[in-house]
C-alpha cells in the first residue's frame, strides 16, 4: 500500500486495518524510506443497536500492552467467526476451506472480504459483490455476526493509548442518535469526507463537528478489492482538516520527547 501511495503521489496516508496493527511497523519503515508520512492507526469494529459502528484510533501506540491484549483477544474471535462462515458455506455445497482463504498470508484480520475473494477464485461467484449479496451480507445464509463491542469501550482504549478517536463513515440515523453520547465518552472527531458520502451528508457531519467542537477527518475506505477505485483516486487537501494535523503533530512530538 505504501508503494502504491507513493507512486500515486500521496503525501500523507493512514493505514487503518480492521482490528489489526500487524502491518504498521513494516509500513512505517517503508514510508520513511520513501519520504511519505504514515499515520499509525487501527479501525475498531463496534456495534450499536445491531448496526456496525467503526471507530478509528489514529496515532495509537502499537506496542501498548492494553492494545496488544485487545487485538489478540479480538483476533481469536475473528478466526472463530471465519471458521463458522466456512462451515456454513461447506454445508451449502461450496467447497472452500481456511487454507484457500488465507493462503500463505495468515493476516490478522481475515474476514468476509477474503472469503469473497476465495469464492471468486474458485468460480462460485463472478464478483465479490455477488458473494456478499448471495452469501455473506447481513441476512444472507453464511452471515455470522462479529463479536459485539461498544464504541465507548474502544474510545476509552484509544485514549489510554494516547491516540485520537474518530467515528468513521457513520450512518446518518445511528449518528444522530449517538453522537452526543460518544462525545461525552471522549470521542475526538468525525470522518466527514469520504467518496461514498453524498454532499448533503458531508454537510450534516460538518455541522455536527462544529456543534460539538470535534475534529474533522477524511478517508478513502480503500480495501484493495476489485470494486475499489485506484488508491489515490480520492484524497483531501490537508488544509481542510488542519486542526486534526495540528493535534496529531503535538501528540507525536510529546511522545517523541517523553
Amino acid at each position: 500500500m505504501v508503494v502504491r501511495a507513493s507512486a500515486n503521489e500521496l503525501d500523507i496516508i493512514a493505514i487503518t486495518d480492521h482490528d489489526s496493527i500487524g502491518g504498521i511497523d513494516q509500513a512505517s519503515k517503508e514510508a520513511q524510506a520513501r519520504g511519505l508520512t504514515l499515520i499509525p492507526a487501527i479501525e475498531f469494529s463496534c456495534t450499536l443497536e445491531g448496526r456496525d459502528v467503526h471507530i478509528i484510533g489514529y496515532l495509537t501506540d502499537c506496542h501498548n500492552h492494553d492494545l496488544l491484549a485487545w487485538v489478540s483477544d479480538f483476533q481469536q474471535s475473528r478466526r472463530l467467526r471465519l471458521k463458522e462462515m466456512v462451515a456454513i458455506l461447506q454445508s451449502l455445497g461450496i467447497d472452500i476451506n481456511l487454507q484457500e482463504i488465507e493462503g500463505d498470508r495468515r493476516a490478522e484480520s481475515m474476514g468476509r472480504p477474503h472469503v469473497a475473494e476465495a469464492m471468486v477464485r474458485k468460480g462460485y461467484v463472478n464478483t465479490t459483490n455477488e458473494a456478499y449479496d448471495r452469501y455473506l451480507r447481513k441476512g444472507a445464509p453464511a452471515f455470522v455476526p462479529k463479536k459485539k463491542v461498544l464504541p465507548w469501550e474502544v474510545i476509552e482504549l484509544i485514549n489510554t493509548c494516547g491516540g485520537i478517536s474518530v467515528w468513521t463513515h457513520p450512518e446518518r440515523e445511528i449518528f444522530s442518535s449517538y453522537i452526543e453520547l460518544l462525545c461525552s465518552r471522549g470521542l475526538h472527531g468525525v470522518e466527514a469526507f469520504n467518496p461514498k458520502l453524498k454532499p448533503v451528508d458531508t454537510e450534516l457531519l460538518l455541522q455536527a463537528t462544529r456543534k460539538y467542537r470535534l475534529l474533522v477527518t477524511g478517508g478513502s475506505d480503500w480495501h484493495g478489492l476489485e470494486t475499489d477505485k485506484p488508491l489515490g483516486n480520492f484524497f483531501i487537501d490537508s488544509k481542510k482538516i488542519k486542526p486534526f494535523f495540528d493535534l496529531y503533530q503535538r501528540l507525536k512530538e510529546e511522545k517523541s520527547s517523553s
